[in-house]
């Protein structure tokens, strides 16, 4: 198989001035560039820049795809819209790393595996939602990219479970994206969601945040609306999630302690379980379809065979001219036609009669062997 990645930067927050967008076309002359994107692939050779620095100084998220295994999202946030001590505990080295860059939280997630078959990859804006989450207080993406890492070969088994996050039953579409980029095992995930909470319903969670939005200050909303008018709309509404799920948490329960979360190798005994048990369901839900397109298929032929009744003639007839045209196509006519003759004859108890007349045909036409 030929080499095949695939690069693409995005820039969310702000568009790449003019002299930006010609600082990055110095690392690529046949990359597409864009004020908010930057796209090369690559079927030979590799990028020359470094994606870390591009994030760093230009970029809000990377995507990148090789055929070769390597699944990776980096995406960097405004270091104050998140607290760098609630992401910690999701890190796992090579896997779901955070560094601080400047004035940015540079999140880095990755998948790898080898000699793997060939997988149609979610698109850039399929993840791009994912930091918008992040800087919202919502720790599933996070959660996701450290579930990947249990199953990778290698993986540390005594490794102990971070929090888990509630809603890990109903993921949003960019979750689910990135749990399938992530290569996340699916029977993993039903194990990991037994220990999350679902999250607040809707309708009571808009009342909590309607009533959280009326106690904040007037100076303090009107500081957000200016900062609206001036065009930082998006950066206020996630401000503004990130403080919000800041105070769920803060009255929410206590997360389990350590000593009551579970290890890398529970968890993937766990999955072992469950994987068992569905493959065990899917199995009786096959043989149980199996059985009755059986008896569908016998229930129709039982059919058809009853409309023969009284066509022998014909059939045999027919049998005789199918084998004369010394076709392979006239062949298999004869032999189909022969088992309606086999089934009718057995149906109204003549099959005496009917192999007696087989031997005949196959001593008539005994010199045409694919026939025989």
């Amino acid at each position: 198989m030929s080499e095949y990645q695939y690069y693409e930067f995005l820039a969310i927050d702000s568009p790449l001035t003019s002299r930006q967008m010609q600082e990055v076309r110095q690392w690529s002359t046949r990359a597409e560039i864009t004020p908010t994107s930057f796209v090369n692939e690559y079927h030979w050779g590799d990028f020359k820049g470094s994606p870390e620095k591009f994030v760093e100084k230009y970029f809000d998220a990377f995507y990148y795809y090789a055929n070769w295994g390597t699944h990776r999202f980096m995406f960097r946030v405004p270091a104050g819209l998140v607290d760098a001590a609630r992401v910690k505990p999701y890190a796992w080295p090579y896997h779901v790393e955070t560094r601080q860059a400047g004035d940015y939280l540079i999140f880095d997630l990755v998948s790898q595996e080898e000699d793997g078959d060939w997988e149609e990859p979610v698109s850039t804006a399929a993840l791009a939602p994912i930091r918008g989450e992040i800087i919202a207080g919502d720790l599933r993406p996070l959660y996701l990219a450290w579930l990947a890492a249990v199953s990778y070969e290698g993986a540390e088994p005594d490794k102990t479970e971070p929090p888990v996050p509630p809603g890990l039953q109903k993921l949003t579409a960019a979750q689910t994206a990135l749990a399938y980029f992530l290569r996340v095992d699916e029977d993993l995930l039903t194990v990991a969601a037994e220990a999350s909470p679902p999250l607040a319903p809707k309708e009571d969670e808009d009342k909590t945040l309607a009533t959280w939005i009326a106690s904040l200050p007037d100076g303090e909303k009107d500081a957000m609306l200016l900062d609206v008018c001036h065009g930082n709309a998006q950066r206020v509404q996630m401000d503004l999630a990130r403080r919000f799920r800041e105070m769920q948490a803060r009255t929410a329960a206590a997360p389990a302690p350590t000593a009551g979360r579970r290890k890398a190798s529970q968890l993937l005994q766990l999955a072992d379980e469950v994987r068992a048990k569905r493959e065990e369901r899917q199995a009786r839900q096959r043989e149980k379809a199996r059985i009755a397109r059986e008896a569908k298929a016998a229930a129709a032929r039982a059919e058809y065979i009853e409309s023969l009744r009284g066509q022998k003639d014909r059939l045999w007839r027919e049998v005789h001219e199918a084998v004369e045209t010394r076709l392979p196509k006239g062949y298999q006519e004869a032999a189909n036609t022969l088992q309606d003759l086999r089934d009718l004859a057995a149906r109204e108890g003549e099959t005496a009669e009917f192999l007696a007349r087989l031997a005949e045909i196959r001593q008539i036409h005994a010199r045409k062997g694919n026939f025989i």
